[in-house]
């Protein structure tokens, strides 16, 4: 068994709660001289907390919300049902900001060696350091990371607890090719514009579409790779005017600068489709632009398979949006089934302090939270298989609304929770 307490020496952090919502920082603190106190033995209706390392700050913190939104609605779902083995769960925050290396071992040796959480969920950390960080104890990881270098990382000796739900960057650029190229839509011509963040995550999926356009002999003619806080558009947009390409795909995930290109982009626009890919997921971009992104394309997530549609599922997002008022955004539904099957595998073990047993029920089960949602199973690469972790893909109509078009990228028609289907709408700006 890795050690839990490597590191109940020095730390003392102050948590940095997120502006946009309010959110109860909940983690302690030790002297730096203290000595290491033994763990006292659990008693009924003593807390069991659960980390969650998440960038509240900096250029991800949108995308932060919306993976906290997923967990609190599990702990609290969880908690409203009298708790994990008669116990309450509490979530304690860590502000991971631009997911460096070193913040991200601090958050694991605060979380696992001076808070003693029996668990952790980090949604989008970044790109394999948060693997390394966590993956020297033993308690269970959950990430969500999209990233080829945590794939890597993961199949490393020793990081045997980590989880990752998602497939790396370059197969997310081919999936939004593939929803691209079946669109019932005619192309005015073979040009699409390429734009991403300097970043593997922004990076990895323009170059997965650019090298499907190019193999099936279209001409990309504009490829920029931005840093993030980019607002000011004018020259990018200059060589957009000039090409007007059939379609642009803008993998930036911050509202402020993809809601700065579209107003910039919509004084003289082109008639050029915009998909904004995982973009477009933190709850932020939808509460600022509503019916404003009419006609946008990008992708809404897995881990709620649609069709058939489910009562229960059609309860859950109900629920969801009526907590947050928000769908929920891409990586909500994997936190919550996410926390949803190690809770199983807890009740399962009897006891979240075994680490070992609920790690090894983690990846030789099979889960699914109720009828609708994807089933989850990391088997033994500890990695949700990229056939089932496919996306759903989506357009915004009707005054703001996610209406989804495929429920994965082979073009499969979509049907939602409701059981209502949608056709493609051509964007106002090119009609």
């Amino acid at each position: 068994m890795k050690t839990r307490s490597l590191l109940r020496l020095i730390l003392g952090f102050g948590l940095v709660a997120v502006l946009a919502i309010s959110i109860p920082l909940m983690s302690g603190c030790t002297s730096p001289t203290a000595a290491p106190e033994p763990t006292p033995t659990p008693t009924p209706g003593e807390p069991i907390k659960i980390g969650a390392p998440l960038p509240l700050t900096g250029w991800a913190a949108a995308d932060g919300v919306g993976y906290y939104q997923g967990l609190t609605f599990a702990v609290d779902e969880i908690n409203a049902e009298g708790g994990l083995l008669g116990r309450p769960i509490e979530i304690v925050l860590f502000d991971t900001k631009d997911f460096a290396p070193e913040t991200l071992k601090l958050a694991a040796d605060q979380m696992v060696g001076v808070d003693g959480v029996d668990m952790a969920s980090g949604g989008w950390s970044g790109w394999g350091g948060d693997v390394t960080a966590f993956g020297k104890y033993d308690i269970p990881y959950f990430e969500y990371d999209g990233s080829e270098s945590s794939l890597l990382t993961i199949a490393e000796p020793g990081n045997e607890n980590v989880f990752q739900g998602s497939d790396n960057e370059y197969n997310s650029g081919v999936d939004s090719w593939n929803f691209m190229a079946e669109l019932p839509y005619d192309y005015p011509n073979n040009k699409v514009a390429l734009i991403g963040t300097d970043d593997a995550w922004g990076t990895g999926v323009v170059e997965g579409i650019r090298d499907l356009a190019l193999e099936n002999g279209w001409e990309v003619p504009i490829y920029e790779i931005v840093p993030y806080g980019t607002v000011e558009w004018g020259t990018v947009l200059s060589k957009v005017r000039r090409e007007e390409p059939a379609w642009l795909h803008l993998e930036v995930v911050s509202p402020p600068d993809i809601i700065a290109f579209f107003n910039q982009f919509m004084e003289d626009p082109t008639p050029t489709l915009l998909n904004y890919g995982y973009s477009m997921s933190p709850p932020d971009f939808m509460l600022q632009m509503g019916a404003e992104a009419d006609g946008i394309l990008g992708w809404a997530g897995g881990y709620v398979g649609f069709p058939p549609p489910t009562q229960e599922v059609a309860d859950w997002f109900t629920a969801f949006e009526l907590k947050f008022g928000n769908p929920p955004s891409a990586g909500a539904p994997w936190m919550y089934n996410s926390f949803m099957m190690w809770a199983e595998a807890v009740r399962q073990v009897g006891d979240p302090a075994d680490h070992d047993a609920v790690v090894n029920w983690l990846a030789t089960n099979q889960f699914q939270s109720m009828p609708g949602m994807r089933t989850i199973n990391f088997g033994e690469r500890h990695v949700t298989p990229h056939a089932e972790f496919a996306g759903v893909y989506v357009q915004i109509q009707n005054g703001g609304q996610w209406n989804c078009l495929y429920h994965n990228v082979y073009g499969n028609p979509y049907v939602d929770y409701q059981g209502n289907s949608y056709e493609f709408q051509i964007p106002s700006w090119i009609e």
